[in-house]
């Protein structure tokens, strides 16, 4: 999701629920989100001979 960033949630939030409505909208989100990403990290300059990895860690459930 943009302007998410890893470790930025609070912790006394809790626990909540994962509406299904929304599932999708997550779905279709990620092509557009990896090329963001991986664009950005394409554009930094890197020793030769770097090799970069994306791990992607995807919960779509039952969204194929």
């Amino acid at each position: 999701m943009e302007g998410r960033r890893r470790g930025d949630e609070p912790d006394d939030e809790g626990w909540q629920p994962d509406p299904v409505e929304e599932w999708r909208k997550r779905f279709d989100a990620i092509p557009a989100a990896l090329d963001r990403v991986v664009s950005k990290k394409l554009c930094k300059d890197y020793p030769p001979g770097t090799a970069l990895v994306v791990y992607v860690n995807l919960g779509c459930y039952g969204a194929y």
